[in-house]
């Protein structure tokens, strides 16, 4: 072969590999996010929970208080109202989470309302 067949057969190899390399990244995506929708709410929560709170309330949602406070046994989370308004627009130094869907907020708000010691009920959807 001369060096221009070389060329591009080196070149529609690479696209190749590239085109194959794209297509298993997406169908890694795709199977990831049916997991995501076959979850329970709990799980869901706990899965926001785990991306959005822990760093600063812990796993165990004891917090750090003064700074971050225990949502653990928090009778604060007694209202409803409070904790969607603190997820959706922060609260002291809080950051708001203006991303998350009102259908994220409530699972968060249910799972915090109910983890650990917590019992608290749950929080009725709201409309975006």
């Amino acid at each position: 072969m001369d060096g221009y067949a070389n060329r591009k057969r080196a070149m529609l190899l690479r696209y190749t590999a590239g085109v194959l390399a794209c297509a298993l990244s997406v169908s890694r995506v795709a199977i990831a996010q049916q997991g995501v929708d076959q979850t329970t709410p709990a799980e869901q929560g706990r899965l926001l929970y785990e991306t959005h709170c822990v760093i600063c309330h812990g796993d165990s949602g004891a917090g750090n208080p003064p700074l971050f406070p225990a949502l653990d046994a928090n009778d604060r989370l007694a209202d409803p109202i409070g904790i969607v308004a603190s997820i959706r627009q922060g609260s002291g130094i809080m950051p708001p989470f203006p991303d998350l869907t009102m259908e994220d907020i409530t699972v968060l708000a249910n799972y915090v309302r109910n983890a650990w010691t917590n019992d608290f009920g749950t929080v009725c959807p709201a409309k975006e």
